[in-house]
């Protein structure tokens, strides 16, 4: 009999739609290292708080674990992953039932890197989860940073997490804040995420775009016996209220990657001497001018164009 009412009711409101997304309050997207996931299933579903993405990096999977020994109640029946062994790397994703999302292998760029389009009332965000091992090179991040600049591209609402393996703490002249700098992205997470016996650091950022509004954002302590990692989870308004879904172009100086040798060449090479001597060959002015411009050569174009802001008083 209730389940005949709720079928009722649901005719009657006469506005169903699939998987329509978050009509309200915040979107949420969770992350952990989690140093393999066999036989972790319960606790990540217990200290993920019911996020709407749960983002597992280092789940050490392989084909012989199936979809069915690691569903997590309340999220799709089959998780985006990417297994490497069962020895180490992997990542997976669990999408909320509620939430409409499509992977984008076309933006991919590592076999532990992926791309989802997640899809609002009116609005989409393009989520990566990356796991970097620490010995990819910088074929590594020429690729991430292609990868970036295509789903600006596509929407200006994007989010990055996972463990990347830089510390964010020390590390600031890592090429990751270069590639963060010239396509608008902000780390949001700024406590440590990783924890050994003689440092901490923080591997496991959130990035996000500047049109992302982020409402909060901040690290789960994890027990210890689960990962040497932190939990992290980041809150935002929801995208489907945002009406700007425009992207543009921007030219910005990468002056990192300049050619100050050519640029010394040039500068020694031209020639000062001769805008030195015509400066000096110019008469000075006439004293009228000093109050008011004139017509004698000095205060020809572009002088008497100038308009001060100010008027100062003339002392003399």
């Amino acid at each position: 009999m209730l389940t005949f009412v709720i079928l009722l009711l649901i005719m009657l409101s006469n506005d169903v739609e699939v998987n329509p997304g978050p009509l309200g309050g915040f979107f949420s997207i969770f992350h952990l290292n989690i140093r393999s996931m066999r036989n972790k299933v319960d606790y990540v579903e217990n200290i993920s708080n019911e996020a709407d993405v749960i983002c597992l990096t280092e789940t050490h999977l392989d084909e012989n674990i199936k979809n069915e020994d690691i569903l997590i109640e309340g999220y799709n029946r089959d998780p985006y992953r990417k297994d490497r062994n069962s020895s180490g790397g992997g990542i997976i994703i669990y999408i909320s039932k509620f939430i409409q999302a499509k992977p984008r292998p076309d933006l991919d760029f590592d076999n532990e890197a992926l791309w989802l389009e997640i899809t609002f009332p009116s609005n989409k965000l393009l989520l990566c989860v990356v796991y970097r091992q620490p010995s990819n090179n910088n074929t590594f991040w020429d690729k991430f940073h292609e990868s970036i600049e295509n789903a600006m591209s596509y929407t200006p609402n994007v989010v990055i997490t996972g463990d990347v393996n830089v510390d964010f703490l020390t590390d600031h002249s890592h090429k990751i804040f270069d590639i963060m700098r010239l396509n608008g992205l902000k780390n949001v997470i700024n406590e440590p995420t990783r924890f050994c016996a003689t440092r901490q650091s923080l591997l496991d950022p959130i990035l996000v775009s500047d049109s992302c509004d982020v409402y909060d954002s901040h690290v789960i302590q994890i027990d210890r016996t689960y990962s040497d990692h932190d939990g992290t989870i980041i809150f935002l308004n929801n995208l489907g209220r945002l009406q700007n879904n425009t992207t543009y172009k921007r030219m910005i100086w990468d002056y990192r990657n300049a050619d100050f040798d050519k640029c010394n060449e040039l500068i020694a090479t031209f020639d000062w001497e001769s805008i030195i001597n015509a400066e000096n060959s110019r008469p000075p002015p006439c004293c009228a001018c000093v109050r008011a411009p004139c017509n004698c050569p000095p205060c020809s174009p572009p002088w008497p164009t100038y308009k001060p802001r100010r008027r100062y008083p003339h002392y003399g």
